[in-house]
């Protein structure tokens, strides 16, 4: 009965890390890999926060006052 006590200890203690998420910074491949808030950066391959544009910029209205931006090609 022990032996099956132990067994089943090295069992629960070795599920975590077969079916565990990644913190931040650790390798990984896909989103996938990291734990839930965080996202596989594709070019260092590591979890990281999702990063969005900065609010100043990406809310910024048109000046319509502006000259129209032409194509030059």
């Amino acid at each position: 009965m022990r032996a099956l006590f132990v067994i089943l200890f090295i069992c629960f203690l070795a599920l975590p890390a077969i079916m565990g998420c990644r913190p931040p910074g650790l390798p990984c491949s896909d989103d996938k890999d990291c734990c839930a808030p965080l996202v596989c950066n594709p070019w260092a391959g590591r979890c990281t926060k999702k990063m969005s544009p900065p609010a100043a910029l990406a809310n910024q209205p048109e000046d319509p006052a502006a000259p129209p931006v032409q194509d030059r090609r």
